[in-house]
């Protein structure tokens, strides 16, 4: 049994529901629309003092710099285990192997449509009313001129939204698109993807990441491809403009899903579609 502690998933689970969700074995198949119930991948480096806090996505909304001054105030810095790590939970929305996009705030798997936000969340929320062709183009394809210093730069500066710096100017409505990593999937690196894939090839693969002007460095050796180890999903909450899922942290590995919603206990067993 599970607490749902916020409005992310507001109009499907409400804050203070209850929920039953079934434990993941290891042949269960994971489909879209599926709730699912896992631990928060950026939850693996809290404060010694204040637990609760989490510095990878305190870097996402501070700035690196900030998070860690922050030492001062919560204590250092500790790792946490998969396990022990923040449960969330939020609706799958793309698959390993699929492309997502945001367009115009409608979501797209595999450039097919799955679903309309409400006319009143767009009216609150929308930020590219009026914009020209150039500018979302521009929002569209990241900078990427890596022999400039302002790449460098813009690489490592905080930006809320994934992959959290300044190269992507990603929002709720131009986002992506994006590939969902699966197990034995290869890409050629690139200093554009790079960026999308660096936690998942550090932290969630376990390697040593290198990325300097003469290309990419894994565990020393120079590489020019990734082959992918696990199969990777992407979360949204039905409460998007106040949800924090995928298009803000990125990646949810399948090592960190603890199973699936099934009913709402504090709605008499009502199932959850």
């Amino acid at each position: 049994m599970y607490y749902i502690p916020s409005n992310s998933m507001k109009n499907t689970l409400e804050k203070g529901d209850v929920i039953w969700a079934n434990d993941l074995c290891r042949d269960d198949t994971i489909m879209r629309n599926d709730i699912l119930v896992f631990h928060f991948p950026l939850a693996d480096t809290v404060y010694s003092k204040n637990g609760k806090i989490n510095f990878n996505l305190n870097i996402l909304q501070s700035g690196k710099q900030k998070a860690l001054s922050d030492t001062l105030k919560y204590g250092g810095l500790i790792r946490q285990d998969v396990e022990d790590q923040e449960v969330f939970i939020k609706r799958c929305i793309a698959l390993p192997g699929d492309t997502f996009e945001m367009r115009d705030w409608k979501p797209f798997v595999n450039s097919e449509s799955i679903g309309v936000v409400s006319d009143k969340i767009i009216k609150k929320k929308k930020e590219d009313n009026g914009l020209s062709v150039r500018e979302l183009n521009a929002r569209k394809h990241p900078y990427t001129d890596y022999t400039s210093e302002t790449y460098w730069r813009k690489s490592l500066e905080s930006r809320r939204m994934f992959p959290g710096n300044q190269l992507f100017r990603w929002n709720h409505n131009v986002f992506g698109p994006v590939i969902v990593p699966s197990k034995g999937m290869s890409i050629t690196l690139n200093y554009t993807n790079i960026w999308l894939y660096k936690r998942i090839i550090e932290v969630y693969e376990n390697n040593k990441l290198d990325i300097n002007i003469n290309g990419f460095f894994i565990n020393i050796k120079k590489v020019n491809f990734y082959t992918f180890k696990q199969d990777y999903f992407f979360v949204l909450g039905d409460n998007r403009p106040n949800s924090t899922d995928s298009m803000i942290w990125g990646f949810l590995p399948k090592s960190h899903i603890k199973g699936k919603a099934l009913y709402i206990l504090t709605s008499f067993m009502k199932p959850l579609i």
